[in-house]
């Protein structure tokens, strides 16, 4: 009985891994397709047509920040999911995703 209750909660662990992985993966692919929307952003601010319109500045701005911040709170649950792969790995399940 001990050994089928062991072996779900292995399973379980192993199963919550995978998701925890993919899940960085994931988030790790949407804060680079922020900063590169970021850096088309700035290079669109050294365009002419758009530094003397202050209005459109102003809106490449806001996105910019809004993206900054999208980054930020990314960044924090990056932090989240890396440390609970970390514990996952210290109490010994560390199958690695398609392994």
């Amino acid at each position: 009985m001990i050994m089928k209750g062991r072996f779900i909660l292995d399973y379980l662990d192993e199963n919550n891994f995978k998701k925890l992985e993919r899940s960085l993966k994931k988030l790790e692919e949407e804060i680079n397709q922020k900063e590169i929307k970021i850096s088309e952003l700035q290079q669109q601010l050294l365009k002419e047509e758009i530094y003397t319109d202050y209005q459109k500045v102003g809106e490449i701005n806001y996105e910019i920040e809004n993206l900054n911040s999208e980054i930020e709170n990314g960044l924090i649950k990056w932090e989240e999911i890396q440390k609970s792969i970390d514990e996952l790995k210290y109490f010994g399940i560390t199958r690695a995703v398609g392994a």
